[in-house]
This record gives structure tokens, sequence and C-alpha cells, in this order.
């Protein structure tokens, strides 16, 4: 059975700030696969592939790209 793509809508703005955050070398791992998860997810690409490409699991993608879908840049912090 194929994966299925979930395309992640993402303004000129939220991308902005995404490229930003990977490119920070100070910031921490996490953050920064979080941010390419929804970057790779903007461009077509299956969870899978994803996963290949930043390292971790197909389960942490979906996460991820769902609390981006869900509550923008603010989705992407650490919960209390």
């Amino acid at each position: 059975m194929p994966n299925r793509v979930h395309v992640v809508a993402v303004s000129v703005a939220e991308r902005a700030e995404l490229e930003r955050r990977v490119q920070d070398r100070g910031a921490l791992a996490r953050d920064v696969a979080r941010a390419r998860i929804v970057l790779l997810s903007s461009q077509g690409l299956t969870g899978a592939e994803i996963a290949e490409r930043v390292g971790c699991s197909e389960p942490t993608v979906v996460l991820w790209r769902r609390r981006f879908a869900q509550q923008g840049l603010t989705g992407l912090a650490e919960r209390a």
C-alpha cells in the first residue's frame, strides 16, 4: 500500500521562520528537526521520505505535521 502524502500549507512568513530555525546554529536539534519536518511536508514528500531525511520515525513526522497544521508555529513548541 503506497504512503499517502499530506501536504502542509505554510505561509510566506511561516516558511521564513522555519528556514531561520533550520539554519540557526544555536538551535536545539529537536527544534531544527521539527522545522525540517514541516518544510519537507510542505513540499509534498511522504512521511517515510521525511523520516528518512530528518532521521526520525514516521510517527514523529505525523505528530509534528499534525501539530503544525492545527496550531501553526506555536504547535512546534514543547508542551509543559
